[in-house]
């Protein structure tokens, strides 16, 4: 079935998550897939934004800039795989759903906090190179921007065949 671009931003966001057509990211196994590319394509990012800094190269920041809709693509999934738990206003959510993803962002707090201090540490108080100090810096903040919805698509259970 096809929607006009109308149509669909004209839906809720919460019927936009439960829509059939994200069916295929809600597995465990995809869930996985999609959490592994995304850690993936952070620390390539960082790499290629690192590279671009330290040797003042502008095809490498294309190449940052270039992944950025690969971002957006996974994000999505993983989100849309989730039913948009981390998304929806918790009144669109029913109490399981608020449990897990409360218990989610508050297991990933301290894990959150260290990276991003440890990025910090190295970006103020090391003599490293500046493109090192800046692709730390950007891989750090992408993991740490997504790790609570990363963690709960990687421990979700499978959902219940209807």
């Amino acid at each position: 079935m096809s929607r006009s671009f109308r149509e669909i931003f004209a839906m809720s966001r919460r019927e936009i998550m439960n829509d059939p057509q994200f069916d295929w990211a809600r597995h465990l196994v995809v869930r996985r897939r999609l959490v592994v590319g995304y850690v993936l394509l952070t620390l390539a990012a960082g790499a290629l934004f690192g590279l671009s800094v330290g040797l003042k190269n502008p095809w490498l920041l294309a190449g940052f800039v270039t992944a950025l809709p690969v971002f957006v693509f996974l994000i999505g999934s993983i989100n849309a795989s989730l039913r948009g738990i981390t998304e929806i206003r918790t009144a669109q959510l029913d109490e399981w759903q608020i449990a897990r993803r409360d218990a989610m962002f508050r297991q990933c707090w301290w894990p959150g906090l260290i990276i991003m201090a440890i990025s910090g540490y190295i970006g103020a108080m090391t003599d490293m190179n500046a493109g090192l100090k800046a692709g730390v810096a950007i891989a750090a903040f992408f993991l740490t921007l997504y790790l609570p919805t990363a963690a709960l698509a990687w421990t979700l259970p499978e959902e219940p065949e209807a």
